[in-house]
C-alpha cells in the first residue's frame, strides 16, 4: 500500500472531530434565548404558542428586557420571503401584517407600535418597543448567532 495513501486516511480521521467542531449548530429557541442572555439582554416569559400565525410552522413569544418578542420557525423558504420587509431581502408582499401585529396584540385595536424584524436561517424574530437602539441590537445579536 501507499504510504501517502495510508498517511492520508489517518489524516482524515484525524480532522473529523475538528470538522464535527466547526458544523454549525441548529437554531433553536433555547439557542437563541442564550445567545441572547449572553449579550446581556434579560429573556423571560417564554410561551410556545399553540396556533403558529403567518404561515410559521413554530411560534415562541418572549419577552427581551421587558420589550415583546415574537420568534417564528419556517420549513419553507417562500414564506420566509413573503413575510419580510424588502430591506430585509423579502418581497415585502405581506411584511405590513406581520409587523402590524404588535397592533392586533392590543384587544384588536390597531396601534402603531414600532416592530423590528430580524431573519436567520428559518426563523424570523420580531420584536416591538419604543426603544429603536435597542431593538435594533436585539435583531443584530439574534442575525449574528
Amino acid at each position: 500500500m501507499n504510504t501517502k495513501v495510508v498517511i492520508g486516511t489517518i489524516l482524515a480521521f484525524l480532522m473529523i472531530p475538528a470538522i464535527i467542531a466547526l458544523w454549525p449548530k441548529p437554531i433553536t429557541v433555547k439557542r437563541v434565548q442564550e445567545a441572547l442572555e449572553r449579550k446581556g439582554f434579560t429573556v423571560g416569559n417564554v410561551q410556545k404558542m399553540r396556533k403558529p400565525r403567518f404561515e410559521a410552522i413554530e411560534e415562541t413569544a418572549l419577552t427581551i428586557n421587558g420589550a415583546w418578542a415574537y420568534l417564528y420557525r419556517y420549513n419553507n423558504e417562500g414564506k420566509i420571503i413573503k413575510y419580510l420587509p424588502r430591506d430585509k431581502g423579502g418581497t415585502g408582499e405581506q411584511a405590513l401584517r406581520l409587523m402590524s401585529l404588535a397592533g392586533a396584540l392590543n384587544f384588536g385595536r390597531q396601534t402603531a407600535v414600532p416592530t423590528s424584524v430580524g431573519r436567520r436561517g428559518m426563523y424570523i424574530l420580531l420584536i416591538t418597543g419604543l426603544d429603536e437602539t435597542r431593538r435594533e441590537e436585539v435583531i443584530r445579536a439574534f442575525e449574528l448567532l
